[in-house]
């Protein structure tokens, strides 16, 4: 037997694929530490807002068994590329693509003269690309999948969905039938480009799909008693496959940032702020609004929802940031130039606070948080459910209707109506509140 595995990681891009990332990895080299891992972090900054630096993740690290190393930035004119390209999956993939050849000088040098062998490869589905490298050096490559069991069914099944629906006919309302999923899903939930197969988008989403057929196994940031259903359906996919051999799938979460230590980054003066304003509201009476790293809303959505939270009375902490396409990050101030009404901070004083930056896990693991309004992300699911915060959902982009879709199925196998996806309508609630996991 081996006393050492070295594996390389490569994660996706954007602060929710890095994050869930990193926590598995954290996890790995505590629970078996003949496992040695090396990260390899891209710069995301041509699709994301600011991340933070690995220098920040490093001092998080304190294990001899992980490392992070920082690729180097693409050029102005390969950046300017990209952020031409529309956002979206064409413009990660181009990104990814990009920082291929980048990607594989890293590892040859790694390879010749820092790691005394090389195992495997850990990739993300964004950058499974990779595969290629993996290949040429004749190394297995497992996925880590930073969604849900659920989105991971439809992404196995998509070859079989592509050669079986008429995309460009069809209404919204009409409804298709995913392995993954209890109930039918309408065609509403998806991302629209799914049903135009020219569209850049799901060509990149296709290719996606068919590479995770091809890696020696998939670890899903979930676990069977959060989605029972979609994990048995999986098993049962990998089970019946017969024209290509599925990988197995391994449940190993949930991963997430149960301490908040790494999101909270250079925002040290603003974590005051809001900690001080939520020790001042009594228990579970703060409705907390949260669209993610990437989310964002219109000045008249802006406008709603301030309207709403004045007339409600409810107190309030709302992480309003600035469109993804604006000049400024805006991590640490609201965006108050954009659809809030004269007079808003004023008139709601004391009761609600507006900031453009937000310590999630800090707020959902505040005692005076008593409802989470979400653009959906899967990490911001999963840390709803840890600590047991009721979620109302708003999904703005990418897959965030089809966990909408999931949330409304239920915790578990059975179809007893309790737990994740109470509510109807536009949104749900996913959690009861209680006892922490």
């Amino acid at each position: 037997m081996k006393s050492k595995a070295e594996l390389i990681v490569v994660p996706g891009p954007g602060i929710g694929h890095l994050v869930p990332t990193i926590e598995f990895a954290r996890a790995l080299t505590q629970r078996d530490h003949r496992v040695s891992l090396t990260v390899l972090v891209m710069d995301d900054s041509p699709i994301a807002r600011a991340t933070p630096s690995p220098h920040h993740f490093a001092s998080l690290i304190s294990t001899d068994h992980l490392r992070l190393v920082q690729l180097p930035s693409l050029s102005p004119q390969t950046i300017s590329q990209i952020l031409a390209n529309r956002p979206g999956l064409p413009r990660i993939g181009l990104l990814v693509h990009h920082y291929m050849p980048i990607i594989k000088d890293s590892v040859s040098r790694l390879v010749s003269t820092e790691l005394t062998q090389l195992d495997g490869f850990i990739l993300d589905a964004f950058t499974s690309g990779v595969l290629e490298i993996a290949d040429e050096l004749g190394m297995p490559s497992y996925v880590y999948y930073t969604s849900s069991a659920a989105v991971l069914g439809l992404m196995l099944h998509l070859p079989d969905l592509d050669s079986e629906v008429e995309t460009e006919s069809g209404s919204n309302s009409a409804e298709l039938t995913i392995p993954s999923y209890r109930n039918s899903v309408p065609r509403s939930a998806f991302p629209q480009f799914m049903f135009h197969k020219d569209d850049e988008g799901y060509k990149r989403l296709l290719d996606l799909s068919k590479k995770l057929r091809n890696v020696k196994g998939i670890l899903v940031n979930s676990f069977a008693e959060l989605e029972s259903y979609a994990v048995d359906s999986i098993d049962r996919m990998v089970c019946e496959s017969q024209d290509q051999v599925l990988p197995k799938v391994y449940p190993v979460g949930p991963m997430i940032d149960r301490t908040g230590e790494i999101h909270q980054s250079a925002n040290g003066a603003h974590l005051d702020q809001i900690v001080e304003f939520l020790d001042k509201q009594p228990r579970k009476s703060v409705i907390f609004l949260c669209f993610g790293s990437m989310g964002s809303l219109n000045p008249g959505q802006v406008t709603e929802i301030a309207n709403g939270l004045e007339r409600s009375g409810h107190r309030f902490l709302w992480a309003l940031r600035r469109p993804s396409n604006s000049n400024s990050n805006n991590e640490g101030g609201a965006d108050l130039e954009g659809g809030i009404p004269d007079g808003f901070a004023e008139r709601t004083a004391g009761r609600g606070l507006v900031c453009g930056w937000a310590p999630q896990v800090r707020v959902l693991g505040h005692v005076a948080t008593g409802c989470f309004v979400s653009h959906c992300g899967w990490n911001s699911s999963l840390e709803s459910v840890w600590f047991g915060v009721p979620m109302s959902t708003w999904p703005l982009y990418a897959e965030r209707r089809l966990e909408r879709v999931r949330a409304g199925e239920g915790v578990g196998g059975g179809d007893r109506d309790e737990g994740v996806g109470r509510g109807g309508g536009g949104s749900h609630e996913c959690g009861r509140g209680g006892e922490k996991r």
